[in-house]
Order: C-alpha cells, then sequence, then structure tokens
C-alpha cells in the first residue's frame, strides 16, 4: 500500500512544475520575438523618411515648403498655345475682309429686293398722266395734297422712304382727281367719302372694291392716325392702273 500513495505523493509534487512550463516557454518566446534597438535602425535605413538621419541616426527637422511666387501675368502669354500660327494670319485676315464685303453686298441686295415692289409696274411712259386740277377740286380734296401739282409722283416718293400713311393720302387724292376727270364722281367740297363711293358703285362698279379699300386706308391714316402696314399699301398701290379707264356712262 505504501508504493502507491509515493507515487501518487510525487506527481502531485511534479503537477506545479508541469503547470509553470509553458508561462516560462511563452515568455522566453516573447523575450525573443521583442525587436532591439539595433533591429529598429536597420529599418529605418531601409526606408527614406523624411524626418530621419541615417547618417547621424538623428531627428531631421522638417520645414514647411516655400510658398510658390505667382508668374508674371505678361509671360502667361507665352505659355498659351497660338492658334493657326502666324503662317494663317493672312488667310484669317483675307476671310475676315472677305465676310465683311459679303455681309455689305447682303445688305444693298435686300434693300434694293425690298424696294422692288414700290417700282411702277408699268412703264414710265405707261404711267397715268398727272392730271390738271382746276381750284374747285383742289379744294375739296384732302388739306396736305393742295399745292402739290402731281399727287401720284409725291405718293411713290413717299412710298420708297416707307412713309406709308402720308403716301396714301396722296394716293387717294390722286383716285379722287382721275375719278373726277372721268366723270365718274363728282368732286366737290362738303361731300363724304361714302358719298363718293356709292358714286363709283353707280357708275363703275368694277372699281368698288379697290375704291372701297383705298377709302378705309385713307381714312385710318388721315383721321385715326393709324399705322398702314407696307403689305396692304401695295395691294391697293399696285392697281392704280386701273382708275386710268374710260367710264362706261359719265355722271355729266
Amino acid at each position: 500500500m505504501t508504493h502507491p500513495i509515493r507515487t501518487v505523493m510525487r506527481l502531485l509534487l511534479l503537477l506545479p512544475l508541469l503547470l509553470l512550463l509553458p508561462l516560462a516557454g511563452a515568455r522566453m518566446t516573447a523575450q525573443a520575438a521583442e525587436p532591439t534597438v539595433d533591429d529598429a535602425k536597420q529599418a529605418l535605413k531601409h526606408r527614406a523618411f523624411p524626418w530621419y538621419d541615417a547618417a547621424n541616426d538623428s531627428l531631421r527637422p522638417l520645414r514647411p515648403p516655400a510658398a510658390k511666387k505667382p508668374e508674371d501675368p505678361s509671360k502667361l502669354s507665352d505659355k498659351l498655345p497660338q492658334v493657326g500660327g502666324n503662317e494663317f494670319a493672312p488667310l484669317l485676315r483675307l476671310l475676315m475682309w472677305g465676310g465683311l464685303v459679303a455681309l455689305l453686298v447682303g445688305i444693298i441686295v435686300l434693300v434694293i429686293w425690298s424696294m422692288r415692289d414700290l417700282e411702277p409696274m408699268l412703264d414710265p411712259s405707261q404711267e397715268p398722266a398727272a392730271a390738271i386740277i382746276d381750284l374747285e377740286t383742289l379744294e375739296a380734296l384732302p388739306e396736305p395734297t393742295r399745292g402739290v401739282r402731281d399727287l401720284l409722283a409725291e405718293a411713290s416718293r413717299l412710298a420708297a422712304a416707307s412713309s406709308f400713311e402720308s403716301a396714301m393720302t396722296f394716293f387717294y387724292g390722286w383716285q379722287l382727281v382721275q375719278l373726277n376727270q372721268r366723270q365718274i364722281i363728282e368732286v366737290q367740297k362738303g361731300k363724304t367719302n361714302r358719298q363718293y363711293a356709292s358714286e363709283v358703285r353707280e357708275s363703275q362698279p368694277e372699281l368698288t372694291a379697290l375704291f372701297r379699300q383705298s377709302t378705309c386706308l385713307f381714312e385710318d391714316a388721315f383721321f385715326g392716325n393709324l399705322p398702314i402696314p407696307r403689305e396692304a399699301f401695295l395691294q391697293v398701290w399696285e392697281q392704280r392702273h386701273r382708275f386710268d379707264i374710260a367710264p362706261k356712262r359719265g355722271r355729266r
């Protein structure tokens, strides 16, 4: 019985030693793995750090970078890319002048084209002759037209200047003179435009619509001070040759 008891007592004495052996091994392993100062120096030498001086094994002071001096603005143009180069300068100048000349020619053509519709539809030799206005008829005409010998020529001049309101006044006065001379109407002081329109309808029915349209435009311009559109004026102006006809039946 004594041998088993001794064996157990020995095992109990060895048990603390067995428990301390792993701790001692771990400590020795940790001490072996801990880097030394020399290891740290070697690591610093292998990499270039701006704050470490490897030759003197000391710290190097860090200074902030110096502020960049702004460039001279006059020199910036030298760095800009030159478009086209000097060899293209004459060509660009030629294109610029060519475009300017083309623009001026286009404006002149546009002005001539816009005035084309204001030229007489007939040849000057076929244009209705200026009527001789007697004093009684003259006093019955719209006031601005009195004292003007050639009413149609004045209307044409004003239309060419785009003064269609005044042009319509003279054109309407010319119509009254033409119709009076052909005995379609009888121009008298104190008569109304409605009375003239009634006489035209009786003597020359085919002129009724044209004369009524002219009367409306004249009244808008003369009494209403309203603008006369260019298209509306040309619509009656281009039919002025219709007033140079012989009446179907006269009133006198």
